[in-house]
């Protein structure tokens, strides 16, 4: 059995260890790695054992496609193929958006939106070689999530994960998106149902291709709770993302579906595992009760995450990010089923040797 089989026993909670980890630098952080070990490439640096893949970039012109949905309030920032306005923060990568549905009042402005063409085949080239390359190299491969700056490759990379009502209010804005839910139900569903039939598609696509792991991702908590009441979510929200692991799992029943949210969501991790989903992320230590919450859905679910990227990780000695880690570990260590990983983006607040300090925990545990 080699590493990758390995690794996708204790993800599948079949075995105890290797444990699989993953992380992502920011480009500080990045910038860190390069001037210490005069490298480019952290993810082969550090054998990470899990690899995002992405399709390639839009070949539509986006100057005019969206004319009649943009804002005119001020000046505009960049235009994404969603026909989001992203206008450029003055905190590291974040933006201000602007989507194009924010003042739509008719569903026909729903109907009219074009959506990415995330289907077309030219921009699945090369993506099925990609992953079966990396499963060659012993690497597991899931849906990318953060998109960016592909670590020695491409800079045009898209993100391409079945998220519903995240890509619905990245569309309409979130506060009106949420109002909706109560107040404009009718609006809501014709929205969620646009985007959900491009997921459905999309899923199928990624798992023909050959994808280890389908990201779902909707980020519904905050950190006191869920951002909607759980009856919302399951009404709303829930069914739609069943349809989308429904898909791909039609397509191939092995594949794992991996659902993301940030924030406090323990009223609907069963929800989660009702529906299909097979690993829970980030599962934040600031807001969640890691340890309980392993403890009592190991047996139902596996989990990525749980190494607190506004807390621990930050601002830890090398020590006690260490001492976490081997905490974490501990309570999967009959079972399996946890990737140890970072909560979030690993940002600049973050020194590369607290990064290091994690990679040796799991580093001494493997061994």
């Amino acid at each position: 059995m080699n590493k990758r089989e390995e690794y996708l026993r204790t993800i599948r909670r079949q075995q105890a260890k290797p444990i699989p980890y993953f992380f992502k630098l920011c480009k500080a952080v990045q910038d860190k790695f390069e001037a210490k070990y005069g490298h480019t490439n952290y993810p082969d640096f550090y054998d990470i054992p899990l690899r995002e893949v992405f399709i390639g970039p839009t070949k539509l012109k986006i100057e005019g496609r969206f004319e009649k949905y943009l804002s005119s309030r001020e000046a505009r920032g960049d235009i994404t193929e969603w026909g989001i306005e992203l206008k450029k923060s003055s905190v590291n990568h974040f933006s201000t958006m602007i989507g194009p549905l924010h003042d739509a009042a008719h569903l026909q402005d729903i109907e009219d939106l074009p959506l990415p063409d995330f289907l077309e085949d030219y921009r699945w080239e090369g993506v099925a070689q990609k992953i079966e390359t990396l499963k060659e190299q012993g690497k597991i491969t899931f849906t990318g999530i953060y998109g960016g700056h592909d670590v020695g490759g491409d800079a045009n990379i898209v993100p391409a994960f079945m998220d519903i009502f995240e890509s619905a209010w990245y569309l309409r804005g979130l506060d009106n998106m949420l109002m909706d839910f109560y107040l404009n139900e009718e609006f809501a569903v014709k929205l969620l149902d646009k985007v959900t039939e491009l997921k459905v598609q999309l899923a199928k696509k990624w798992t023909r291709a050959g994808i280890d792991i389908i990201v779902t991702a909707d980020d519904v908590g905050t950190q006191k709770g869920l951002m909607m009441s759980p009856d919302i979510y399951r009404k709303l929200i829930k069914p739609r993302l069943k349809k989308v692991i429904d898909a791909a799992k039609s397509v191939n029943e092995d594949v794992l579906i991996f659902y993301h949210s940030d924030g406090d969501i323990e009223e609907i991790i069963p929800d989660l595992i009702e529906i299909g989903v097979q690993i829970l992320n980030p599962i934040q230590p600031e807001c969640m009760d890691a340890k309980k919450v392993i403890s009592q859905y190991i047996d139902q679910i596996s989990f990525w995450g749980t190494v607190g990227t506004q807390t621990t990780l930050p601002f830890g000695t090398p020590e006690e990010v260490k001492a976490f880690c081997n905490e974490m570990i501990s309570h999967v260590s009959k079972s399996g089923g946890l990737v140890l990983a970072p909560t979030h983006l690993v940002e600049p607040e973050v020194p590369l040797e607290n990064v290091e300090a994690y990679l040796e925990a799991i580093k001494e545990y493997n061994q």
